[in-house]
């Protein structure tokens, strides 16, 4: 009777170790699971755009840290900017001003606000343009930040704001060699460029033309040099960054851009 009462007690003392155990592990990550965001803070303040223009929106971070992130977006004039629900793509339709909301998934009433500006466009025109730049090799890791944040080929940095968060994105020391620039008359363009790894790449110019249904392409022109030991120019290995300057008005006309290569 003794040794089935020492059994029992001891198999007792095992569940309950067990069931605390379990109490640590577990109780915490179910506490953070069902967290609920009390504040969002979002990626952007404002943001400047012309007419036809996209941006994308983000959370940067939610209050208490442990709390979802998810949210939904929403356009308070959907005439002056449209917005992605799930993706906070924005596209700008009409000139105007407004606001962007972010919303939580989980808690409604948890908002947060972008403003946005809409301005008109220049009259496009086919041109020669004015730029000054460089093309760089970037760190490790900077272009799978590139894709996940800025999601296209190549981004337009129109303001002091834009400048600040493509700097937070990248994390490049290069940019600081454009940190003098005057939006109020320039803009700053960064698009990606296929190369060989050894490759020399110099700017040789840009110029724009119409392309499709009056769609105005920029013409990024690339001067490419492969390694003299080599005798041809190498497959195409990595991504570079072209980053130039370029009057503010001839970046407003852009719908897209292209890179083309001479290859000597």
């Amino acid at each position: 009777m003794i040794k089935t009462l020492k059994f029992w007690k001891k198999l007792f003392d095992v569940f309950c170790i067990v069931c605390l155990s379990g109490a640590i592990f577990v109780l915490p990550a179910s506490a953070a699971k069902t967290a609920l965001p009390k504040k969002l803070v979002l990626s952007r303040r404002t943001i400047t755009l012309y007419e036809g223009q996209m941006k994308y929106l983000g959370v940067k971070k939610v209050k208490p840290s442990g709390a979802s992130d998810a949210v939904r977006w929403e356009s308070q004039n959907k005439k002056i900017v449209a917005v992605g629900k799930k993706n906070g793509c924005v596209t700008a339709k009409k000139v105007g001003r407004t606001r962007i909301l972010a919303i939580s998934s989980k808690t409604p009433k948890v908002k947060a606000a972008v403003k946005v500006v809409v301005r008109k466009r220049p009259v496009k025109k086919e041109k020669t343009c004015e730029i000054s730049g460089s093309v760089y090799k970037p760190s490790e890791g900077t272009m799978a930040r590139w894709w996940e944040k800025v999601q296209r080929t190549y981004t337009i940095v129109q303001t002091k704001e834009d400048y600040q968060e493509m700097k937070s994105i990248l994390k490049e020391s290069f940019l600081s060699e454009y940190k003098d620039i005057d939006f109020a008359k320039e803009s700053l363009v960064l698009c990606t460029v296929g190369a060989g790894g050894r490759d020399k790449i110099s700017l040789e110019g840009f110029c724009t033309k119409f392309e499709g249904k009056g769609k105005m392409t920029g013409i990024l022109q690339i001067n490419r040099v492969p390694p003299q030991d080599e005798g041809t120019v190498t497959a195409v290995l990595h991504s570079y960054l072209g980053v130039f300057r370029i009057n503010k008005k001839d970046a407003a006309m852009l719908d897209m851009i292209r890179v083309e290569q001479d290859s000597r």
